[in-house]
């Protein structure tokens, strides 16, 4: 789970894109090779005000539902992937976050002001 707190002027094709690639442990392979997921949004009707500058607000982001491949005890959905030899990892070590900020208008852009992640997952 992505959490921005950021803000989203409601122009058009303004818009805060997160990407994520995460490694197991004991995946040979480097978290370099793998492929970045863009996150969901968990609502993308929420807009910060065009007049006020300063509207920051939370934004949640969570992985698509095409790449939790199981569960675990406690009944929550576990990431997972296969690496490029075909070995399959349902979990993660490390994680590497990119954030995309588009806007149409140069003068109307998208800011962060922070960002946490959390990951669950042993």
């Amino acid at each position: 789970k992505i959490i921005l707190t950021s803000y989203r002027p409601p122009t058009s094709n303004a818009e805060i894109k997160i990407y994520v690639r995460a490694s197991n442990g004991e995946d040979f392979e480097s978290i370099k090779s793998r492929n970045w997921i863009e996150m969901e949004a968990h609502d993308t009707t929420a807009y910060s005000s065009l007049a006020n500058r300063r509207d920051f607000r939370e934004f949640q982001y969570n992985f698509p539902a095409a790449v939790m491949t199981g569960l675990n005890d406690q009944g929550s959905t576990i990431f997972g992937y296969t690496n490029s030899v075909g070995t399959a990892f349902e979990t993660f070590k490390q994680y590497q976050i990119k954030i995309g900020l588009q806007s149409d208008n140069s003068a109307i852009v998208p800011r962060v002001m922070d960002v946490r992640g959390i990951a669950l997952q042993k």
